[in-house]
């Protein structure tokens, strides 16, 4: 955004006036947004000669996590890459039994791939190779051979998530659902199914507002949700991960406001995030549910990451907006841990019909109205062991 952008936006030139709001506008990057060292990852994301195998960790670190967490370290060892999953980022009673960290392990996996294949080398992944060591999550063997440059690979620094409304005319056509149905066909234990029916998509939004507010009514997960929201410039800037109010789906000129202004409390944050979430069955257009055989599986809990970043890759050279919408099996989770009622689950299910598949990873996907933007990224020597 430019000044003069900035400054003609309708209904913000007034609060300029205010003594010391211009100073916040450039303290908090209203004028920089994507840009600075937490953004320098989505620019320099390719692999060159001199990088060579750190640069296919430089295009594994740019893939989907949850609460943009970056659960992952990698180390390098002669031709191979192993990956660990770094227990240190995960997200408490949001995610108490790691399902969303081994997902968003196999969507690094998914872009590392991608990358090996781009640049010249045939690999053989191995899951799991040290049963001492449950953290140790994948090996890659590489070795040299022809180059191959999908143009899944090309999409990487361009997949973001977007939070924001979907086109309320321009729908999904049968032939694209079935494309991201195909998508799937070489990844085993998983399966993609598609809400059709506006009345079984209605019931899954309405249950996911549901599930949001028991999870800001519980503590816990609140503050381990909360925990994640990064909500200054310098906060941004420093840790290079998390949420971001531009990557939370509101409009320009919302999130202008919102950086000039103080932070909000734990409470009126839990308050936006309910009304975004209760909205969602307004400015949805589909949903679509990644299942898996044994949600407690770490192996398929990694499959299900491959598929949902090749799905949200892909969906990107389409024009779509994707994201995932993980409250319900974040409750489903918690009331596991806590041996609750599993009201969550069987809820689930009479929506799903299923009862020998688990659903993973839901998410929304249509046309967008407003753009996606880049969220922070680690620079690939920090994640490197």
């Amino acid at each position: 955004m430019n000044r003069r952008k900035f400054l003609t936006n309708a209904g913000i030139v007034s609060i300029l006036v205010a003594g010391g709001t211009v100073w916040r506008a450039f303290d908090q990057g209203v004028f920089s947004t994507g840009e600075g060292p937490a953004y320098e990852q989505w620019k320099n994301w390719h692999v060159t000669k001199s990088n060579g195998l750190e640069g296919l960790v430089q295009s594994a670190i740019l893939a989907a996590s949850p609460h943009n967490t970056q659960p992952w370290l990698f180390q390098i060892v002669a031709m191979e890459i192993k990956i660990y999953i770094d227990t240190k980022r995960n997200i408490g009673a949001i995610d108490p039994f790691q399902r969303e960290m081994f997902a968003g392990i196999g969507c690094a996996v998914e872009n590392l791939v991608l990358a090996a294949k781009a640049n010249g080398y045939q690999y053989i992944l191995e899951y799991f190779p040290d049963v001492t060591n449950g953290n140790y999550a994948v090996k890659i063997k590489l070795k040299k051979d022809q180059v191959y440059t999908s143009v899944l690979y090309n999409t990487i620094p361009y997949r973001h998530t977007n939070r924001g409304p979907h086109d309320p005319v321009k729908t999904l056509t049968e032939s694209l659902l079935n494309e991201f149905t195909m998508l799937g066909k070489n990844i085993i234990d998983t399966k993609l199914i598609w809400l059709i029916n506006n009345n079984d998509k209605n019931r899954f939004l309405n249950l996911n507002t549901q599930a949001t507010q028991a999870i800001i009514e519980d503590e816990a997960q609140s503050k381990s949700s909360f925990s994640w929201l990064r909500k200054s410039w310098q906060e941004i800037q420093t840790k290079k991960d998390g949420v971001t109010l531009d990557t939370t789906g509101a409009s320009e000129s919302l999130r202008i406001i919102a950086k000039m202004l103080p932070a909000v409390s734990r409470q009126t944050s839990d308050q936006y995030f309910f009304e975004a979430m209760q909205n969602l069955i307004n400015i949805t257009d589909r949903v679509g549910l990644i299942l898996v055989r044994d949600i407690h599986n770490n192996f398929q809990r990694i499959q299900a990451g491959r598929y949902w970043q090749r799905s949200h890759l892909w969906g990107t050279t389409q024009g779509l907006a994707m994201q995932p919408v993980s409250q319900i099996p974040e409750r489903i989770d918690r009331e596991q841990q806590l041996k609750m009622e599993p009201y969550f689950q069987q809820e689930l299910q009479k929506i799903t019909k299923y009862t020998d598949w688990q659903v993973l990873l839901p998410f929304r996907v249509g046309y967008p109205v407003i753009e996606a933007l880049a969220s922070p990224r680690r620079e690939t020597k920090s994640v490197i062991i």
